[in-house]
């Protein structure tokens, strides 16, 4: 998958535990790194503008009304759903 193939929810965050978090240089590197996770299947991130960081996570958007995902309003972090 590529960027392309998440929906962005510009200033979201979730607020559960991710996976796991790395810093990479681009949006589009999250994303290809979500992609191609091999440990969990990944199927978001929330991507942190000033640092440049990933948070990967096994939940998505799509998960929001099955379990709580404490979504929050953050203007510094773009969530990307699967």
């Amino acid at each position: 998958m590529a960027i392309g193939d998440y929906k962005l929810e510009p200033a979201t965050s979730l607020g559960v535990q991710p996976e796991s978090v790395i810093g990479r240089d681009s949006v589009e590197a999250c994303a290809e790194l979500c992609s191609f996770e091999d440990r969990y299947l990944c199927r978001s991130f929330d991507f942190i503008i000033a640092t440049s960081t990933c948070r990967f996570y096994r939940e998505n958007l799509v998960d929001n009304g099955l379990i709580n995902l404490n979504l929050q309003n953050d203007p510094g972090v773009n969530h990307y759903s699967s």
